[in-house]
């Protein structure tokens, strides 16, 4: 399935939001992706709450490995949280090439410790 998002993302220039669910927790975190420009791969981290006021510390990891090499990018921080609203906690822009492998992954951790993970992976065709 990530080869086809690849493909899809390569060939018509679509954008792609990944979004996963952990138990009852009130933040949920989602990965936008999308292609700009030609080989420019925009990545934003967003998170969004059923609860306000609450402080949330995040972590973001971008992973690429391809025939130029490897590259890790890291973000982390921390925020107040919006109820209702999708607050946009990272941003990245990476350069991308045929064959290239990208790991994406965005932690959010409440106060309580609890944590609420988002990982997505694809390739460039």
């Amino acid at each position: 399935m990530s080869h086809l998002i690849a493909i899809l993302l390569v060939a018509a220039q679509l954008s792609f939001a990944a979004t996963a669910t952990c138990g009852d927790t009130p933040h949920r975190g989602s990965l936008k992706i999308e292609l700009v420009d030609n080989n420019i791969l925009l990545v934003r981290g967003v998170c969004l709450s059923t609860l306000a006021g609450q402080q949330l510390q995040y972590s973001f990891t971008a992973k690429k490995s391809g025939s130029a090499g490897t590259a890790t990018s890291s973000q982390s921080g921390y925020f107040i949280s919006r109820q209702g609203e999708a607050l946009e906690l990272c941003k990245t822009r990476l350069n991308s090439q045929q064959g290239d492998l990208f790991r994406f992954s965005l932690k959010i951790y409440d106060q309580n410790g609890e944590i609420f993970v988002v990982e997505e992976k694809f390739e460039v065709l």
